[in-house]
């Protein structure tokens, strides 16, 4: 994974419903990359950082990095789900760079891994973006949350008050995007059975794609061994 801070780049603050920290590249293309974070992790110094900078530097292209920085790990860009102040922020960051550059829904590219990559399908799927890459994404967060020691304090961020409602509400968040809609979306997947996410967050969700009759293309690998 790659991950940056901000030392050495252009950060800026997007004024909205919440504040939202960026770094923007412009590029010579008709097209917009829209890349959401993963998890540091629970030990690094630093929670909240950007993702792909390097990785993507040689693309002459626009990129849009956005910071998940509320919640004390990040919130998969959901802030706390009962006012969707953060989720409202988000998306007119992304429709504020897209209309300065005049660039319309289906030349935007939306792309992460992990909670990056939740973040990604998420948006795309809601707000029917031309493009999602989304590399081992988490579709059942609340489970994801719970299942580890250190994200504890992320699930209790999202839903506020922790009961099955709440909990429910958020582990059902990404399949109820999936609509007669999603197909405005080229969803792209990317993961692995050695992933002991895969047959809990992958299969289900190919599965309602499937359903649905969605088109998606899911490249699968080795990692991790």
């Amino acid at each position: 994974m790659a991950y940056l801070s901000v030392m050495g780049l252009d950060e800026q603050t997007f004024k909205s419903s919440k504040d939202l920290k960026y770094v923007f590249f412009e590029g010579n293309s008709d097209y917009l990359v829209v890349v959401f974070s993963a998890f540091n992790g629970p030990n690094a110094k630093r929670q909240h950082s950007y993702n792909y900078i390097k990785a993507l530097s040689r693309l002459n292209i626009n990129r849009l990095y956005i910071l998940d920085n509320y919640g004390e790990r990040g919130s998969y860009y959901l802030g706390e789900l009962s006012d969707g102040l953060l989720e409202e922020s988000v998306n007119s960051l992304i429709l504020d760079i897209s209309s300065n550059l005049e660039i319309n829904k289906d030349k935007i590219i939306l792309c992460g891994s992990s909670k990056g990559g939740s973040a990604a399908l998420y948006y795309g799927l809601k707000y029917n973006y031309g493009h999602v890459i989304s590399g081992a994404p988490q579709i059942f967060i609340a489970d994801y949350l719970d299942s580890l020691d250190h994200t504890q304090s992320t699930l209790d961020y999202i839903v506020g008050v922790r009961n099955q409602k709440s909990y429910d509400e958020l582990n059902a968040l990404m399949l109820n995007q999936i609509n007669e809609n999603s197909n405005e979306c080229e969803i792209k997947l990317f993961s692995s059975e050695n992933d002991w996410q895969y047959k809990h967050h992958i299969v289900p969700l190919i599965s309602k794609f499937n359903e649905k009759k969605v088109k998606h293309s899911l490249v699968m690998s080795e990692y991790p061994s």
